[in-house]
């Protein structure tokens, strides 16, 4: 009934693929604030706050 050949195995993640994959994420992580805040000084989407910080 179950047959091995089958069932798909689930490979595990290799270590060379982590290691490529992590400068992209990283750098899209370390990115996205700079996008962010950069697009807010042009559109204004985070508001300021009300009153001053003291």
């Amino acid at each position: 009934m179950n047959n091995p050949a089958t069932i798909p195995a689930v490979q595990p993640t290799s270590p060379a693929l982590r290691t490529r994959r992590a400068p992209a994420v990283v750098r899209i992580l370390l990115g996205l604030p700079f996008a962010i805040f950069g697009l807010n000084s042009f559109l204004n989407f985070i508001p300021q706050p009300e009153t001053p910080l003291p």
